[in-house]
Order: C-alpha cells, then structure tokens, then sequence
C-alpha cells in the first residue's frame, strides 16, 4: 500500500492523486489496479483493450476486444480457413505469374547475351577491317608519293629531252643553210665554169 503518512485533513487531497490507490479499469473490464499501473494494465492485459483478429492478413476485417478474441477465433474456424485458401491460391497465381515473367526474362536475357557476342565479334571483324583498310591506304599513300616523284622526274626528263632535240634540230637548220650555201657557190661555180669553156 502506500507509505505516505499525513493527517486526516490532507488525506483526502492525497488520495485523488495517489499512485498506490486501486481504481477501476477505465474500460470497465472489472479489474482494479494500483493508479500507477494503470496505463500498464490498458497496454497489456485489460480484457476489455481493442484487438485485431490475427486472420487479418488473410482478409479477416473482425475486431474484437481481448477478452472475445479466443471466442471469435473458436466461431470463426471456417472462416479463417476459408480466408486462408483464397489468399494461397492468390498467392499461387502470382507465384505462377512471377516464375512465368522470370522465365521471359531469362529467355531475353538469353537471346540478348547471344546477340551482344554476335555484336562483339562483328565489331572485332570490323576492326580488323578498319586496321587493313588503315595499312592499304598508308600503302597507296606512299605510292602515289613515289609516282608523284615519278612523274615529276620524267617531267623535268621531258623538258631537258625537249632542249636537246630543239638544239639539235637548230643546229640541222644551221647546218642545212650552210649545205645549202655551199650547194648553190658550187652550181654557180659550175657554171662559171660552162660558160667560159663554151
């Protein structure tokens, strides 16, 4: 009980607040406890304290207090069970559902890992394509830098040949008139030489 000593007189005023003194279940569930152990009472084992039917994870939607709940449980047997199946066979057809899309999703995953080693080794063919393609133009390059050279030395070729046989046809010329000087002293020479023998 409580401990506290005072006089008659205050006693009253101690006694509205008093943690040792037994009161009445605010639900009204017939017990009394100790002011103190009140709220503890409320929490825990008041019979009256609102309960939900544990079946309410299958679709159960009782609520009960305490103290029904062994009863609604003992009534409702069938019902839970009845519960209890509907939710399994929902349960079993999303499982069905779920392995059937985890089926699909190996399938794409499947075909995709297939079609990224197909991607992979024709990016390794392009490549090789890329790197002769690099080497065969390197190769024109380097001819066409030497058929440049080529050319250009036949062109210069070309020009002195052309000096050279514009020199000789100069000298042929010259030479010619000179044949020709010649030729036309001796005709007249000739006929110097007719004229005077007549």
């Amino acid at each position: 009980g409580c401990p506290a000593a005072m006089s008659a007189h205050a006693l009253e005023g101690h006694d509205s607040g008093c943690p040792f003194k037994p009161v009445d279940c605010t639900r009204h569930c017939g017990r009394s406890v100790q002011r103190q152990h009140l709220e503890e009472h409320l929490a825990g084992d008041c019979a009256k304290k609102p309960m939900f039917c544990p079946f309410q994870f299958v679709g159960c939607t009782a609520t009960c207090s305490q103290g029904e709940l062994h009863a609604h449980l003992a009534a409702a047997t069938t019902e839970h069970l009845m519960l209890a199946c509907k939710k399994l066979s929902t349960q079993d057809q999303t499982l069905k559902s779920f392995t059937k899309d985890v089926a699909e999703a190996k399938a794409a995953a499947t075909t995709a890992a297939a079609e990224c080693t197909t991607l992979r080794a024709q990016l390794r063919d392009l490549r090789k394509e890329h790197d002769a393609a690099v080497k065969t133009l390197a190769a024109h390059d380097s001819r066409a830098k030497k058929l440049d050279t080529t050319v250009q030395k036949l062109g210069q070729d070309h020009n002195n040949t052309a000096k050279e046989v514009k020199a000789g046809l100069n000298k042929l010329a010259n030479d010619h008139v000179k044949v020709r000087t010649t030729v036309d002293a001796l005709a007249k020479n000739a006929t110097a030489a007719n004229g005077t023998a007549t």
